[in-house]
């Protein structure tokens, strides 16, 4: 009984279960016809348009022809000339504004550009380096130099230093470079000259070391100046060192990079040695000492010859314990010198078993000592750097740096000022701390165009010969404008950044782009409240001339030569317009740069008519006239003849 009862359930669920379904089905079957239906009838609907539009275009046999349309469509508004001038006046004045206010939009963006683009400018890249593991050195320029597209490279040094000037001390920020760079930076002179060819001249590191490096009898522990050390002027001599913490660097039977490993050492700070310096085999090191050029021009590399405890390596940074003590060859790279404050310090501690504070004797001995060298490391007054002498002395200085010294362009031309170089181990890693190079007199022959900061340009050559051998800056010049973005990519590859006008010029661009558009969208009001008025225009004269549509109709024009007539009608009034407001733009605009900016100093129009925005005008009116003409052209041809005669 209950299972009768639950099957006739299911029967009865299953029927009301179909007849839903049923009904949703033709539902969604009937909605999808409907829209169906609508979807052909809109496409119908275009398909008639353009039908229509291709037989205003080409007129059929038995139709007007276009030179038929354009000499009636001509008589009609020359018979309205009144109320036409009225027309196209309105046109002309709302096009006219815009054309003008565009046009300021381009001048201004010529001013901006003019002041920062130069020739060459858009091949031109600024190269740096933002990275502490990538310097610009000697291996890195030539590897720019071998990229293809590449024209040009030069570079430039960027240091600290102290100018004087007639008793006058000024700190200011120093630039080697040469006069390549100058063009290649738009460094503008706007006093005087660039560099001679004298003071010109590339450093060819020969110089004798005693002329660039003076040291004081007992400050032993300096570095050598990369590049010009030599092994007569750098006899061998015994120096304490420290390996660097928690490395461990590969010990050699011979001052080479190629001769048999013997072994390896670990670094600590709680472990120093001595040994004797060597000259042997150069190797890769950016500090300089792995190239150090000799008195008979034979590149050497500087290397220390010690004993000292070897392991083995089992692989993987496993190494084994001490095997033994032998005597090897250390290359530089990793090698700390101590200076004789280390040396002292190192002597307190021990004598102190290790304590800091063993008495209060020793405690205050300790501070002493490091407070010398504190003062040790900020400038060294022991070690003094000295400029090769093997070109002329001259020197470019800013503006800001001349109205600090409250003098005058010309003035300073030809003055003689002596300036000292402040030397760090960031950029001469030999040297510890800061040094002060002695002072050198230069020949002030220009001044270029920096009214912000006090800066000098010195001859490259001469911060070459100081020993440094990285570069703040590098200018890459590309042989074509079209080339620059692929070399940029690949200067950028090596982990440098690279910086290009081109990149200012682009946000110039879409900055300008917007205020053109919001420009041009001011003066489009005018020509808006123009287009309303032709529209009113021509919608009052098709209710003048319905009679003689009628008639026209009734002598067997067809409705595609009366919307051909009308249409016509507008564009001549939008293209007539349009020529006389791109004449009105050109004109106002020729006035005011002529009676107000170039009595200014501009130097430069500020209303610059461009060809292409002028072209893009011009077709723009012509697409208004069919868009405006459009509707009174259509209403027109609908209009039945019998009720046109009938029409007063």
């Amino acid at each position: 009984m209950i299972i009768n009862k639950l099957q006739n359930l299911k029967t009865k669920t299953q029927k009301i279960v179909m007849k839903i379904g049923k009904k949703m089905y033709f539902g969604i079957v009937r909605y999808d016809y409907r829209r169906l239906i609508d979807i052909k009838s809109h496409i119908r609907i275009i398909k008639e348009n353009f039908m229509y539009l291709g037989k205003i275009i080409k007129p059929q046999s038995g139709s007007l022809s276009w030179k038929q349309t354009m000499w009636l469509a001509y008589r009609n508004l020359v018979k309205g000339r009144s109320k036409m001038a009225v027309t196209v006046g309105g046109v002309a004045v709302g096009i006219g504004a815009v054309v003008l206010l565009v046009s300021f939009g381009y001048g201004l963006q010529g001013v901006v550009t003019q002041k920062i683009i130069w020739p060459d400018a858009l091949r031109v890249a600024e190269v740096t380096s933002e990275s502490s593991k990538v310097k610009i050195n000697s291996d890195v320029l030539g590897k720019i130099k071998v990229i293809p597209g590449v024209e040009k490279v030069d570079q430039a040094i960027n240091l600290a230093g102290q100018v004087i000037y007639k008793n006058s001390k000024v700190d200011t920020v120093v630039t080697g470079l040469s006069n390549n760079y100058l063009a290649m930076a738009d460094i503008k002179i706007v006093t005087g000259k660039n560099f001679s060819k004298e003071a010109d001249k590339q450093y060819d590191g020969t110089a004798d070391i005693q002329e660039l490096l003076n040291k004081d009898a007992t400050q032993k522990t300096i570095g050598e100046v990369a590049g010009v050390a030599t092994e007569s002027a750098m006899p061998a001599e015994t120096i304490d060192f420290r390996l660097r913490d928690e490395t461990y660097i590969p010990a050699y039977d011979a001052p080479a990079a190629t001769g048999k490993m013997m072994g390896w050492i670990r670094g600590s700070i709680l472990d120093s040695y001595r040994g004797e310096v060597a000259w042997g085999g150069v190797y890769d090191d950016s500090s300089g000492l792995g190239r150090v050029a000799t008195n008979n021009g034979k590149l050497q590399g500087k290397w220390i010859k010690a004993k000292m405890p070897i392991r083995d390596s089992l692989g993987d940074g496993v190494y084994t314990d001490v095997k033994e003590e032998k005597e090897v060859y250390l290359d530089m790279k990793n090698v700390n010198v101590l200076s004789a404050v280390d040396k002292d310090i190192e002597k307190m501690l021990e004598s102190g078993q290790g304590m800091v504070l063993g008495t209060a004797t020793q405690s205050a001995q300790l501070v002493t000592l490091l407070e010398d060298k504190k003062k040790t490391d900020t400038v060294s007054n022991n070690v003094t750097i000295k400029v090769w002498q093997g070109n002329k002395k001259e020197i470019i200085v800013s503006q800001a740096l001349v109205k600090a010294w409250n003098s005058d362009d010309k003035k300073i031309l030809g003055s003689e000022v002596e300036v000292s170089y402040l030397v760090t181990s960031s950029v001469l890693p030999q040297i510890s701390g800061r040094v002060l190079s002695e002072p050198e007199k230069y020949n002030v022959v220009g001044v270029y165009n920096d009214i912000k900061k006090p800066v000098i340009l010195v001859p490259r050559a001469d911060l070459e010969s100081l020993g440094i051998k990285e570069y703040s800056l590098v200018r890459v010049m590309a042989k074509t404008e079209e080339q620059l973005p692929e070399v940029r990519s690949l200067i950028q590859s090596m982990g440098l950044t690279t910086r290009s006008v081109v990149d200012t010029l682009a946000q110039i661009a879409k900055l300008f782009a917007i205020i053109r558009f919001l420009l041009g969208s001011f003066g489009a009001i005018a020509l808006v409240v123009a287009l309303l008025g032709m529209f009113n225009t021509l919608t009052v004269s098709l209710l003048e001339r319905t009679r003689e549509i009628g008639v026209m109709k009734s002598m067997g024009t067809s409705n595609v030569d009366v919307t051909r007539l009308l249409l016509t009608e507008a564009v001549l009034i939008l293209g007539v317009g349009g020529i006389g407001g791109l004449g009105l733009g050109w004109v106002i605009g020729g006035i005011l740069n002529r009676l107000v900016f170039n009595s200014t100093q501009i130097g430069q129009n500020l209303f610059v008519m461009n060809g292409w925005f002028s072209v893009g005008i011009l077709a723009a009116s012509l697409i208004l006239g069919v868009i405006t003409g459009w509707y009174p052209a259509k209403r027109a041809s609908q209009i039945s003849a019998l009720n046109a005669l009938k029409y007063e």
